[in-house]
């Protein structure tokens, strides 16, 4: 009787075990992907997070394409369409939509797990690309740019962009070759992150209000400008390079910007100076908080004055200026300029927020330049987080 038990619960086991098998054959094969998009997040000082400024984190069209990067058979060659997605809202920011998506895929796609190439792009009007749909192909992905006067300078030698734009500010994310985990009948990729396309850059000033000697008497901005080659003169949308920029050629000609009417003032402009920590760790979180210092100064405490804010395609070089100004000393007009440069070169890439910060004590003007990465320290989790989302 025991044999007989023990054969009956082997039978047992393995009806189960192939019904298991079974329901899980008969399930649809899919494919999730999660899109790691920088946009709105509440601003927490004490953790160091910067909140982009009202549209600039609005995204009203998100367009993404998932193709394979290899062949699985003759019915799914490299390059073949696996998923295409159309988000739209023409009011609102993109925010009742998870960030992660369900792809189904044909049996042979999900048990040969083959690598993946993603493409994600945010407000493509912005940037001329409304028409882009299920049909566009990877190279036809891959060779977009944007050039001219779209994030660039007008005939004027002006920024365009001096504002975000109606159609929003473009967003961009690329990631080729991603290895599909996980078991039959769900897969996974890694997480593609989502960036602005574009940077930000805009001159602040302050001037010394003092109780015990003169101040500048009649100071003005006279000219403001970012000099040599500058910015790139193409800037392909979607970058897959190792490099944190993906361009072709540089403009030459100046950028002038438009200087403001006249300086706000204040006790202590040295406070408003960019001074990062030493320790590494430490100088994000600083960096941060720095551009919402920043803003309070301008915004709230109406300490600091903002000119020439606008929104331009990256670049590699290093970017150089000159600040011109004019004060009064008795009956004489001294008219003076200074130069200013960027770190290093590269630092004008996409993505990065700019402050050329510039104050006067007295007659002696003091400039400091800074960036920050252009985002808000946190991803953009529409919904909770998911535990199964990759890390």
């Amino acid at each position: 009787m025991k044999v007989l038990a023990r054969i009956f619960l082997l039978l047992t086991v393995a009806a189960l075990a192939a019904t298991a098998c079974r329901r899980t054959l008969d399930e649809e094969p899919q494919l999730v992907i999660w899109l790691d998009i920088e946009a709105p997040a509440e601003t927490k000082g004490g953790e160091g997070n910067v909140s982009a400024e009202g549209s600039e984190n609005s995204i009203k069209d998100l367009r993404v394409w998932v193709f394979l990067h290899e062949t699985v058979d003759e019915d799914h060659p490299a390059g073949k369409l696996l998923g295409y997605f159309a988000l739209s809202n023409s009011t609102d920011p993109l925010t009742q939509y998870e960030n992660r998506y369900h792809i189904a895929l044909d049996r042979s796609v999900a048990q040969a797990k083959p690598k993946v190439d993603i493409y994600v792009i945010g407000n493509p009007k912005s940037v001329g690309q409304d028409g882009l749909s299920e049909n566009s192909t990877p190279g036809t992905l891959d060779g977009l740019t944007m050039s001219g006067t779209r994030f660039g300078v007008g005939t004027n030698g002006k920024p365009v962009s001096t504002a975000v734009p109606s159609d929003g500010l473009p967003y961009t994310g690329v990631a080729k070759g991603l290895s599909m985990t996980g078991s039959y009948p769900v897969m996974r990729v890694d997480v593609v992150k989502v960036r602005k396309a574009v940077s930000k850059f805009r001159f602040v000033f302050c001037q010394l209000r003092d109780e015990v000697g003169p101040m500048i008497k009649d100071l003005t901005i006279t000219g403001l400008t970012l000099n040599g080659e500058n910015i790139s003169d193409k800037e392909y949308l979607f970058n897959d390079s190792v490099n944190p920029y993906k361009l072709s050629g540089y403009r030459t000609s100046p950028i002038n910007f438009d200087p403001p009417t006249s300086v706000r003032r204040y006790t202590a402009p040295e406070e408003y100076a960019f001074n990062p920590p030493t320790d590494p760790d430490e100088r994000e979180a600083y960096a941060r908080q720095y551009e919402t210092l920043i803003n309070d100064g301008i915004n709230t405490k109406k300490v600091l004055t903002e000119a020439g804010r606008c929104y331009l395609r990256e670049t590699d070089k290093q970017l150089s200026g000159t600040v011109s100004y004019s004060y009064q000393v008795g009956d004489a007009t001294v008219n003076a300029s200074a130069d200013f440069s960027m770190r290093a070169p590269g630092d004008f890439v996409r993505g990065r927020s700019w402050i050329v910060y510039v104050y006067f004590l007295r007659d002696a003007m003091q400039f400091s330049v800074s960036w920050t990465g252009w985002e808000n320290g946190n991803e953009w989790s529409l919904t909770p987080i998911d535990p199964m989302r990759p890390s």
